[in-house]
Order: structure tokens, then C-alpha cells, then sequence
């Protein structure tokens, strides 16, 4: 089977991939999913594995009720959280969570993302902490969507972020940047620095619509030349 370029599967593994590039590996734990566009009552997801070998080929549908339409899904319960937040945002089409290296270690610290840098300017007045994960199977996750409410970003201390968007491609790119907001804040703490506090600058400098395709593009280029296996079954 071969996949047009803007296909659900192959974008949803190629967000993977970029994420992994870019320091946002989640061991396999990590997940993205995106809202079925025939189906909005649907999403696309990935079996739990590490970022950097998805194919489309491994990208599974579920419906609401995390029943698998299309596909393999074994763990189909990690996934619980994210109907929720569908069906709560009908703004909101595509969910990351990540568990990278900085993100880590800055929700330990109870702090949301400091204006330190302009990547994370788009983060301002858009994240929320949650209450940590309690005990058993669901672990409070069924809360999340009520925590995030209408915010872009949820910090949940030692475990991480979810990070939604109105496509795909934009939470990617979100994602990315707050791995390297969040290395900015803490390397900026240490060294004594102070954050960005001048409104208009903030201002100036929010969500760009543009910036996020020419970042997605690009990423998706320097796939092309690092991760070949994924464009083998590609459409011409």
C-alpha cells in the first residue's frame, strides 16, 4: 500500500519522527494522535513505541469509546484521555503528550514555561499545571480535560506534557518548541537571567500560522534525508 503525502498515517508518523528529532523522544510512552477528518468522532494513533520508528503502516483508527476501527492497538486504554479532550475542544484536532528531557525536569519544579526565549512567547497565558496522577488504572487522567480547559499546554508534574493544536502540524511544531523553552528556562535560571516582560514584544511574537508550516516543511525535508524508511511506501 502506498500513502499520498497528506494522508492521516503518514503525516501522523512523520510527526513522530520529527518529534524524536528534535529531542522530544518519550521513551515508549509518548503519544500523538490526530482527529479522523471523515470521522470526527475518530482519531489516529500508534501503538505504544519509541517516536523514531513509526511507519504508516503501524498507525491504528479508534473511535471515542477507544475501539479500534482500522488497524492494531493493543493498549487501547492509554489513549483514554484523548476523546476526552476531543470531545471537550472541537477546536482542538491533533494531541501530543511527551515525556522529553526537559519538560521532565522542569515539571518537577511546579513552574509553568518562563518567557526566556521567543520560542517560548507562543506559550504565553496558554499553559496550565495539573494535579499529579493519582493511583490505578485511569490515575485521574479522566480529569485532564477539565484542567486544560481552553490552554494550548498542560504541565503534569513527573509526567511530562500535552500540548493540542488545530492540526497536526501545528501541536507538532508546539511541542517541539516547548522541549526547547523549557531547556531555555532552566539553563536561563542557573545563569541568572531574566524573562521577556515587555507586552509588546509578547505580543508581536505569538502563534504564527506561517512559521509553523515553514518549520513542519522543513522537518519534514531533512526527513527525507535522515529517515528514508519512512518515505518508502509514499506515494510518487
Amino acid at each position: 500500500m502506498t500513502y499520498p503525502i497528506d494522508d492521516a498515517r503518514f503525516r501522523l508518523a512523520a510527526a513522530r519522527r520529527m518529534l524524536y528529532r528534535n529531542g522530544c523522544d518519550s521513551g515508549v510512552a509518548g503519544h500523538v494522535t490526530v482527529r479522523a477528518q471523515d470521522a470526527p468522532e475518530c482519531f489516529w494513533t500508534t501503538p505504544m513505541s519509541s517516536f523514531e520508528e513509526t511507519l504508516p503502516t503501524d498507525v491504528a483508527k479508534m473511535d471515542f469509546s477507544l475501539k479500534v476501527i482500522e488497524g492494531e492497538m493493543p493498549t487501547p486504554g492509554a489513549m483514554g484521555f484523548h476523546p476526552q479532550i476531543y470531545r471537550a475542544r472541537a477546536d482542538i484536532n491533533a494531541i501530543v503528550h511527551i515525556h522529553s528531557r526537559h519538560v521532565n525536569v522542569l515539571v518537577t519544579t511546579g513552574e509553568l514555561v518562563g518567557m526566556y526565549n521567543i520560542a517560548s512567547l507562543c506559550f504565553h497565558g496558554q499553559q496550565v499545571l495539573s494535579a499529579a496522577l493519582g493511583a490505578g488504572p485511569g490515575r485521574g487522567a479522566d480529569a485532564l480535560s477539565a484542567t486544560l480547559g481552553d490552554k494550548l499546554v498542560m504541565l503534569m508534574p513527573h509526567h511530562g506534557a500535552i500540548i493540542v493544536g488545530p492540526s497536526l502540524e501545528r501541536a507538532v511544531i508546539r511541542a517541539i518548541a516547548l522541549e526547547e523553552a523549557a531547556a531555555c528556562h532552566l539553563q536561563a535560571r542557573s545563569a541568572g537571567g531574566t524573562e521577556i516582560t515587555d507586552t509588546a514584544v509578547i505580543q508581536s511574537l505569538r502563534p504564527n500560522p506561517l512559521l509553523d508550516r515553514l518549520a513542519w516543511e522543513s522537518n519534514l525535508r531533512r526527513l527525507r534525508r535522515s529517515d528514508p524508511d519512512l518515505f518508502a511506501d509514499l506515494a510518487p
